[in-house]
């Protein structure tokens, strides 16, 4: 198993990872780059900018899901660990509308 040390653990790759992993690294920080699913959004993997994700340094990128295991411990996949000083969480996220307000006008998510 890969036991990493690292300044900053960024987990998500799409805009906000990408972008914190930047700045990480404009800092003079040591970082790394963990996601589950396709790096990058559609415009950085195949778009407007398609080598935007593979300039990045391939030991600074880890793929699979990440989980804490312990206090600035995280488990990546069954292949990974990583130690980081700090974890930046950018995942995104997807609303929930409860059903209760469901076809209300201009507060309808759906």
């Amino acid at each position: 198993m890969r036991t990493t040390s690292t300044n900053v653990a960024v987990i998500g790759a799409r805009t906000a990872g990408l972008a914190a992993y930047r700045a990480a690294r404009a800092e003079g920080a040591t970082a790394v780059i963990i996601e589950g699913g396709p790096y990058g959004t559609t415009c950085a993997r195949a778009g407007c900018m398609p080598s935007s994700v593979e300039a990045l340094p391939a030991e600074d990128r880890l793929a699979g899901y990440a989980r804490f295991i312990d206090d600035g411990l995280l488990q990546v996949g069954g292949h990974a660990q990583v130690r980081a000083a700090s974890v930046v969480i950018a995942t995104g996220s997807k609303p929930i509308v409860p059903e209760v307000l469901s076809g209300r006008g201009a507060y309808d998510l759906r």
